[in-house]
């Protein structure tokens, strides 16, 4: 399948025509008809999912490794399975697959009474295959991996990305995932999300499951519940009157914005009669880097966090505010089968809230499907105030929207009186004025706000200065 793609390709560059756009299956995996990839049909019928409460907000972490020239490396069986250390029994010898994983790649993170569900899609040395186990532990660099179920396998070119090693739903492990370099300044996900939920809002009916999920983990008998589109395997996703501007947070946007156009998946619960009660959202954890570490890093605070709970008694960072928000304005999409992908005829590729996927192409890339450059950038709030000690948030809109390189820079010409950080959210230090800039990665395109920081905070500004390099042939922005 990949040397048909690439002929075509090169077979498009000797006559002259131009290739059309393509994704790297790497970062963006699996079918263009996949449930991952179709975006939200415009007949999609959005009823009530009755979720009133975030609860404690986690992340579940999936192991994605994707490096198939890595040393084979055995996982043996274990099976501690969530009711204690995995690492502590180690393997028992027998060995379940034989699968490349880099040597100093170690997941090592579970203890008596922490137990992650750590699903793991690992990538053959065919470079399609990829094969699927939970819950997967590397406890020591160089040595062998251990786990205790293997699933369904699955080629990232050509699969379908809905079988695989999510116990609670029987869903794949990488299918879903939110990638590293998806939740960053500028980012963009391409693709529906994985979550996971309290069983009190499930309902078991039907043994509580429905398409794409072919079972319900062993706690369905706690899915309360009394709503049948709400089953294992439903389609959440934010109405389309839903205001993704009201969230105060860069991230929290990102994933309304994937939330409103794709959807996401429940494909686990978090176990009932715990105090873990919360909801969840998939990242990635693996070779190419961990979104949690990368999240703090990026945006100051952590990914996971206390939630708010239905009378908002509860204080959380602006995040988890954000998210609380998003969970509990999700609906269940109640048409959404095989038949009907996103809530519309599966081969109406057309009338979807965004552009269908392109086919895959060459691995490694990092391709979307549109290739064209940055052409400009803008930076809002066009004005602000801001004191000392005060912060502002600006935000870099790229143009076009659907460029294949989004990623900025933020810097300050005086830190001793305004810090900008990674994220664009600026802190003044002292009264004076100062030029925050943002850069785009593609094309080096600038654009500035001058920020007066007052010893009050009522007096400061933010003043527009027009982008270099003109991005709008000499004219000041908005294009005309």
């Amino acid at each position: 399948m990949m040397k048909k793609i690439l002929l075509l390709v090169a077979l498009a560059g000797l006559l002259g025509v131009t290739a059309f756009a393509q994704r790297d299956p790497l970062l963006y995996p699996f079918a263009k008809t996949s449930i991952w990839n179709m975006p939200l049909h415009k007949n999609a019928k959005y009823v009530s999912a009755g979720i009133n409460i975030l609860g404690y907000f986690y992340n579940d972490d999936n192991q994605i490794i994707l490096t198939p020239t890595a040393p084979m490396t055995h996982i043996e069986k274990n099976t501690v399975g969530w009711g204690g250390d995995r690492c502590a029994q180690g393997g028992d010898g027998t060995v379940l697959d034989t699968v490349p994983i880099p040597a100093n790649f170690v997941v090592n993170d579970v203890t008596t009474g922490g137990t992650p569900n750590n699903s793991a899609a690992i990538l053959m040395p065919d470079k399609e295959t990829i094969h699927q186990s939970q819950p997967f532990q590397r406890c020591k660099a160089g040595s062998y991996a251990i786990s205790e179920y293997m699933f369904p396998q699955d080629n990232i070119v050509t699969g379908t990305g809905q079988l695989g090693a999510h116990g609670g739903s029987g869903m794949s492990s990488l299918g879903g995932t939110i990638r590293v370099g998806e939740l960053v300044p500028g980012g963009v996900i391409h693709h529906a999300l994985q979550m996971g939920l309290m069983e009190d809002f499930l309902d078991k009916a039907d043994h509580g499951y429905r398409w794409p999920a072919v079972t319900a983990d062993g706690n369905d008998s706690c899915y309360n519940s009394t709503n049948l589109n709400m089953r294992m395997g439903v389609l959440l996703a934010l109405p389309p009157n839903f205001n993704i501007s009201s969230l105060s947070t860069q991230p929290a946007r990102i994933i309304a914005t994937a939330l409103q156009n794709y959807g996401a998946y429940v494909v686990d619960t978090v176990a009932c009669g715990t105090s873990w009660q919360g909801t969840i959202m998939m990242i990635e954890n693996g070779p190419a880097g961990s979104v949690s570490t990368n999240f703090k890093k990026t945006w100051g605070y952590p990914f996971d966090g206390q939630g708010i709970d239905a009378t908002h008694t509860t204080n959380a960072n602006p995040w988890i505010a954000d998210m609380y928000n998003i969970v509990t304005h999700l609906k269940a999409v109640s048409n959404n089968d095989a038949k009907d992908i996103g809530g519309g005829p599966t081969t109406d590729l057309v009338n979807r809230r965004v552009t269908t996927v392109c086919d895959p192409g060459t691995e490694g890339t990092g391709n979307w499907c549109t290739t064209g450059p940055v052409t400009g950038v803008t930076v809002s709030p066009l004005s602000a105030s801001i004191g000392v000690g005060g912060t502002r948030q600006l935000t870099a809109t790229i143009s076009p929207s659907d460029a294949t390189k989004k990623n900025v820079t933020w810097s300050s010409s005086n830190t001793a009186i305004a810090t900008v950080s990674t994220s664009g959210l600026v802190t003044g230090v002292a009264v004076g004025s100062v030029t925050i800039t943002v850069t785009t990665a593609d094309g080096g395109f600038k654009a500035t706000r001058i920020i007066t920081v007052t010893s009050s905070g009522g007096g400061g500004t933010i003043s527009f200065v027009t982008p270099f390099p003109w991005p709008c042939g000499g004219r000041l922005p908005p294009c005309r």
